[in-house]
């Protein structure tokens, strides 16, 4: 009987958690772990795809911009690509985006930027030094663990870095510091970037 009770308390707490996200409009963010989108890129050699779900609370009218910010020797190139998520009171309150990265072995790669309303592609991944990088790869921001955003905050959700040296390293990307330091050790960076408004009424 006193198992009982307890899961009976467990659940009633879990479900109290629940409440209080929906409640103080909190939008969670967390990777996907198991997207189908990630697999069939692996599965085809395509390059590097990161997925990640979002969940919405009810009643809140907010907008999220996505971007993708290219950094060449620690500075910011102006071909910045973006991509906006807005969403109405009776939109859907979860759902799922992605940033992939399209091999080329004759050049630069391309890049592909979506969300369940619209896909953006772009092949403006224009710079010097994509066939001279030693060592490139994908790091998560939060790996596994799920993101809480509040509006009006920019969050770095991971990074697509090279370098032409033969060593690299895992960085604290909350971190202004170990970022800074990121970009100006890598020739190539790729930032993937989240900040949530609150859309005005009509």
């Amino acid at each position: 009987m006193r198992k009982i009770f307890l899961w009976i308390a467990l659940l009633i707490m879990i479900f109290a958690v629940g409440c209080v996200k929906a409640e103080t409009g909190v939008v969670t963010i967390q990777k996907n772990m198991d997207s189908d989108h990630v697999k069939s890129f692996d599965k085809l050699h395509l390059g590097e795809l990161n997925e990640y779900q979002y969940i919405l609370p009810k009643n809140e009218q907010l907008r999220g911009d996505i971007v993708v910010e290219l950094y060449e020797d620690g500075v910011k190139q102006n071909n910045t690509t973006s991509l906006s998520l807005g969403w109405d009171k009776n939109e859907q309150r979860s759902g799922n985006f992605g940033m992939g990265i399209l091999e080329n072995p004759e050049g630069e790669p391309g890049l592909i930027l979506y969300s369940p309303s619209s896909t953006l592609r772009s092949s403006n991944l224009k710079a010097t030094k994509w066939t001279d990088l030693s060592i490139r790869g994908w790091q998560d921001g939060p790996g596994e663990k799920e993101l809480t955003l509040e509006p009006g905050e920019s969050y770095v959700l991971g990074a697509y870095k090279g370098t032409t040296s033969n060593e690299t390293r895992n960085y604290v990307l909350s971190d202004e510091t170990e970022l800074e330091e990121m970009l100006n050790s890598h020739e190539i960076v790729l930032l993937l970037k989240i900040s949530l408004s609150e859309q005005q009424q009509s």
